[in-house]
């Protein structure tokens, strides 16, 4: 009895199948690897060389040098502390005057000589402060001197009249400061008496004008 072995033609198929799917599958990720390593390669390394040449930095114009420092030196002022000092001279304070009534044609009573205590005027009570009169100027430049001044008075001690200068102290500005004291003190002269009564007179009177330490 002869005996033929059966060809089981569906098994071959599937193996074959089998066998080259699995090949296949292989060759893919073989060729995967392969490809995209090779890719990454190239992409690091960049096809062409490219040289770029950087440009000096342009120079800048130097800032101007700093001005010279100034040196300032203070200026040393001299302050006069010399106090001004005005004195006031005044007349004596009684004068005796003696009075002659001269004789009348016709014979009559005898002569009679009448005695009169006269006290000529002067600064009196309230008298403004001499030293605020003493010119500025003046005393910068070291005047000194004195300036004798006329003034006329009413029973009240008021000028009646401008008072003027008889007698200057050889400065325009001290003789000008002793009008201005003589106005100012207008209403507090000390009037002239006779008797003991108040009368209006004239009288001088003498403005020192003096510094002192």
């Amino acid at each position: 009895m002869t005996t033929y072995p059966q060809y089981d033609s569906t098994f071959f198929s599937r193996r074959t199948t089998a066998l080259v799917l699995i090949i296949g599958l292989h060759a893919a990720v073989i060729y995967a690897f392969a490809t995209g390593l090779t890719h990454r390669i190239v992409d690091v390394i960049p096809a062409s060389m490219q040289t770029t040449f950087l440009q000096d930095p342009q120079p800048r114009d130097d800032p101007p040098p700093p001005p010279p420092r100034v040196k300032l030196t203070p200026q040393r002022i001299d302050i006069i502390t010399t106090t001004p000092k005005i004195v006031i001279d005044e007349p004596p304070e009684i004068r005796a005057i003696r009075e002659v009534v001269a004789p009348s044609p016709d014979p009559g009573p005898p002569e009679v000589e009448v005695a009169v205590s006269r006290v000529l005027g002067g600064p009196g009570k309230g008298f403004p402060n001499s030293d605020d009169y003493y010119p500025p100027a003046a005393r910068r430049l070291d005047e000194q001197g004195s300036a004798t001044v006329q003034v006329c008075v009413d029973k009240e001690g008021r000028l009646t009249a401008n008072p003027t200068v008889t007698q200057s102290s050889g400065s325009a500005r001290l003789d000008a400061g002793a009008l201005k004291l003589a106005k100012a003190a207008s209403g507090h002269y000390r009037p002239t008496t006779e008797n003991g009564l108040a009368v209006s007179s004239c009288y001088g009177y003498r403005i020192k004008f003096d510094l002192r330490d």
